[in-house]
């Protein structure tokens, strides 16, 4: 810095800093204003020049590739909306002409139009038709139809096809069927199946088979009942591989029929009908049930299952005929020991007691009643038949009552009735094979007969009812306990002797008469000092013993007929121990309590048991058994 420049700053500083006024030494000049020429306006500035830049080829493809899309997909749409260059079901157009309404087992002719209205062609065409079931190609063949393809090459585009076909249909009147039409077809360059559906339905008309049936449209409960039943051909062709079919209500027992059944009383082979040609079949059976009750009896007609002959193929008729059980005039009642029920069973040789109840149900009074048991089977002891004011017929197996015998019966007024008492016995079991050869059955039909007279004549009234006595199966069990015999080889000392072992074999032996029986089961009891060994003969069969209860099972599952007569009977055997206390010695300690067996009958159905007495220390049927051998001793 220059010493004058210093100087002045001095100079400022003090002038600066002082209470005097300050005057500056520098005298200040007035100065003029200088004029320039200046545009008022702002001029805007001039664009910069820049190069010229050219599109790269590579977005020009792309811009290119964009519109041809969007232009294809435009057309497409138009093409797809529009309907060209594709195929569409809804372009193919099935018409059917034909009846509405089918002579069931009559021809009937549909015509067929297939109409192309698609822009391609339909390649490898072919019509399936689906019959309805019963359907055959004409009435007088046998054969089902159920479906028929036919082929129809190339159905080029805006073509027409006619096609016919014709079958003669079975089934029941006024049922309405179905044909269903489908065609099928590719295009090309497509491997998919595309397909067209068509339906047409018809009402079947009247049937080629007509059935009429005749029966009383009223019974009394436990009365017979007979169905006429005609079987006539309406068709103007041979029927063939013709049945009926019955099928009855609860409350029907099934007694005979002309011609004979020929699968379960229920199925008659007709074979072939000819035009006009009919067959008859008389059915008779007895129905039971409560009074103003209603039954139904179902008939059907048609073709046999060639895989069933319990079923029909395709049913041509079907008819219901319907009847009324009334109160019946003369009620009956049959009981056997007391049981009303429609079987009784009792075991062979014993006596049963019967009574018949009879009441006059009709509003007015019968007269000359009569009542009439028939007894029938081979094994009714006849010289065991005894009756109450009755007369046994031993020729023809009857017991008769009539107003002789019971004057009441002479005249009974409406409600009147009574009770008639009788007995009899079955022969006692003897031989076990030659009675097994008989039925095991005691057949009772009651009848009651009377007459009404009324202003206008005389009627008779009937009714009759039945009950059957069935045997059932001796079924015997069998328990003993032996040392020196049997399967196993027994230890210990004879008689037993106190705080010692000692083992006994077991044996198990049933022995059946003349039935069948199933669900047979045997079980003892041993008793808390005694052991189950395990030790079973034979090893397959099926015993069991429980530790906590001490019981021992035998589950022995059926018994044939005459086991233990015509063959061996059926046998187990099992080991057990006993370690006799001191406060035993003297005693004869039991080894198994009693035993006890149950089995059903498979005949009669009825519930059977046998009961075989406790064992004991004492082995009276060991071989070597001596007196004294069961008491224990020390």
């Amino acid at each position: 810095m220059f010493p004058e420049d210093k100087n002045k700053i001095e100079e400022l500083k003090k002038t600066l800093y002082s209470r005097e006024n300050y005057k500056p030494d520098n005298p200040v000049h007035n100065l003029s204003p200088k004029q320039y020429d200046v545009n008022g306006t702002w001029t805007p500035p001039n664009e910069p020049i820049m190069n010229r830049r050219r599109w790269p080829l590579g977005k020009i493809l792309i811009w290119f590739s964009i519109i041809f899309f969007l232009v294809a997909v435009g057309i497409a749409g138009f093409v797809y909306y529009n309907g060209y260059n594709t195929v569409s079901a809804d372009n193919v157009d099935i018409s059917i002409t034909g009846p509405t309404t089918i002579d069931a087992g009559r021809d009937g002719t549909f015509a067929l139009a297939i109409d192309n209205k698609n822009q391609l062609d339909l390649q490898d065409a072919y019509l399936n038709i689906e019959y309805p079931t019963g359907t055959r190609r004409d009435a007088s063949q046998t054969e089902p139809l159920v479906q028929d393809r036919i082929p129809l090459g190339t159905i080029t585009s805006g073509s027409h096809i006619d096609r016919t076909i014709s079958a003669a249909f079975f089934g029941l009147q006024d049922t309405q069927e179905k044909i269903r039409i489908s065609l099928e077809y590719h295009v090309l360059g497509s491997l998919n199946l595309f397909a067209k559906n068509k339906d047409y339905l018809f009402v079947l008309g009247a049937g080629p088979i007509s059935v009429n049936v005749s029966h009383v449209d009223q019974v009394n409960s436990g009365q017979d009942v007979s169905f006429n039943v005609v079987v006539s051909s309406n068709s103007q062709a041979v029927l063939s591989s013709l049945a009926l079919t019955a099928e009855y209500p609860f409350g029907f027992t099934f007694k005979n029929a002309s011609p004979a059944a020929s699968v379960n009383n229920s199925v008659w082979q007709i074979g072939n009908l000819a035009p006009g040609e009919s067959r008859t079949i008389n059915i008779t059976g007895k129905l039971e049930g409560q009074e103003n009750e209603q039954r139904a009896f179902k008939f059907n007609v048609g073709t046999i299952n060639p895989a069933d002959s319990r079923q029909l193929a395709t049913v041509f008729y079907v008819r219901t005929e319907n009847v009324n059980i009334q109160k019946p005039f003369i009620s009956l009642n049959l009981a056997l020991n007391g049981d009303s029920n429609v079987s009784y069973a009792t075991y062979a040789g014993n006596q049963v007691t019967a009574s018949v109840a009879y009441e006059n149900n009709m509003p007015t009074t019968l007269t000359d009643a009569v009542i009439i048991i028939k007894l029938d089977g081979p094994i009714l002891d006849k010289s065991s038949i005894n009756s109450s004011h009755g007369f046994y017929q031993s020729s023809d197996n009857t017991i008769t009552w009539d107003k002789r015998a019971i004057p009441e019966l002479g005249s009974l007024s409406p409600g009147a009735g009574g009770t008639l008492d009788f007995s009899l016995n079955t022969l006692a079991y003897s031989n076990g094979a030659s009675y097994a050869k008989s039925s095991q059955k005691v057949s009772l039909v009651a009848s009651a007969a009377a007459t009404q007279v009324t202003s206008s004549g005389s009627r008779s009234f009937s009714s009759d009812i039945s009950r059957s006595i069935l045997i059932n199966s001796n079924i015997n069990l069998m328990a003993n306990a032996v040392y020196n015999s049997g399967p196993f080889t027994n230890t210990g000392s004879i008689p037993p002797k106190a705080e010692k072992t000692t083992t006994y074999t077991i044996n198990w032996i049933i022995s059946n008469t003349f039935n069948n029986t199933s669900n047979v089961m045997v079980s003892a009891v041993l008793p808390s000092y005694m052991k189950f060994l395990d030790k079973i003969s034979p090893i397959n069969e099926s015993v069991a013993y429980d530790p906590i209860s001490g019981k021992v099972t035998w589950n022995v599952g059926n018994i044939k007929t005459n086991t233990g007569f015509v063959s061996a009977p059926r046998q187990v055997s099992f080991q057990v121990s006993i370690s006799p206390s001191l406060t035993q010695v003297g005693l004869v300690p039991t080894l198994m309590g009693d035993s006890t067996l149950q089995a059903t009958d498979a005949f009669t159905n009825a519930a059977l048991s046998s009961v075989s007495d406790s064992l004991t220390t004492d082995i009276t049927t060991d071989p070597q058994y001596k007196y004294g051998i069961g008491s224990v001793v020390k």
